[in-house]
């Protein structure tokens, strides 16, 4: 608890500016190289989403586009009012009987694979490993508020020990001997207790450093990793294609051109009633218009 109050008293007065003629210890080294190392991993976590997405999605169009390979053309009946319609045209499906199915959907499978082991674990294990070092970084700065609040208490006891011995020097009686001997002792064992928190800040501080650094030189392998993708998906997308085959790109009388259809024509309803306005007499009160 007075490990606490130590720790939170100062992180208050350095906050405030309050340090005295104690210069707070830096953390400029691991903080910046913390700050560099969160904005690459804010990044690299939005890619990471999107190629856990990206494989997913993938997985079902492929599973989607190959159910619709393997689904039936629409075909055209003719018949007449008193018989039912009879197929003119062979059913075929979309892919044809080159469609193979099982290269399409194997290659996906073995690609997702592939993008699974050599990119998307490599990435979450920095992502957490860089997680877990950010965790680090609370303990290590509380060592550090320590440190400086045990200096200021170093710092204040030894300025009263020379007030004391002062006032030794300047005669003073056995009572002020005893109350500054007492501060001297008091004194060596604040003394002791900063060199031990130095000494855990100064392990603790360099660790964190080696953590960062080995976060900092693995990051250059993210461009490593994007290039595996691309290459993986370019694999799965090209063993689509083969599986579909060569095919020749629509005619022009068979393009989209070809989706230029007519109105529908009139329903009966609205051809009556346009044969009924055809029939009315212009002359009001005429035969013909009273004539149903």
């Amino acid at each position: 608890m007075a490990i606490f109050g130590r720790v939170l008293g100062e992180k208050v007065r350095q906050t405030v500016g309050f340090t005295g003629k104690i210069d707070p210890t830096s953390n400029d080294d691991y903080m910046k190289s913390l700050k560099s190392c969160s904005d690459f991993s804010a990044e690299l976590k939005k890619v990471y989403l999107k190629l856990k997405d990206m494989k997913t999605i993938t997985s079902e169009f492929a599973v989607a586009s190959k159910k619709l390979l393997q689904t039936p053309l629409p075909v055209a009946y003719e018949g007449t009012a008193a018989s039912s319609g009879s197929n003119v045209a062979s059913i075929v499906t979309v892919g044809g009987g080159a469609f193979d199915a099982e290269t399409m959907t194997g290659s996906n499978t073995n690609v997702g694979a592939a993008l699974e082991s050599e990119v998307l674990v490599p990435l979450k294990k920095w992502l957490d490993t860089f997680k877990s070092v950010d965790a680090s970084v609370k303990p290590v700065e509380d060592l550090r508020l320590e440190v400086d609040s045990r200096r200021h208490t170093v710092a204040d006891l030894s300025a009263q020990v020379d007030k004391l011995r002062s006032k030794l020097n300047s005669g003073a009686d056995a009572k002020v001997e005893a109350k500054m001997e007492d501060t001297i002792k008091t004194l060596q064992h604040k003394e002791a207790k900063l060199t031990l928190t130095m000494d855990k800040f100064t392990e603790s501080s360099e660790q964190l450093k080696q953590n960062l650094n080995k976060l900092i030189e693995t990051a250059a392998n993210t461009k490593y990793y994007l290039m595996v993708t691309f290459k993986e998906q370019g694999k799965a997308y090209q063993a689509a294609c083969d599986a579909i085959g060569d095919v020749p790109a629509p005619s022009e009388s068979h393009g989209l051109s070809k989706l230029d259809i007519s109105d529908a024509p009139a329903s009966p309803a609205e051809v009556s009633s346009e044969e009924t306005k055809a029939l009315e007499s212009p002359v009001p009160g005429s035969p013909v218009a009273a004539d149903d």
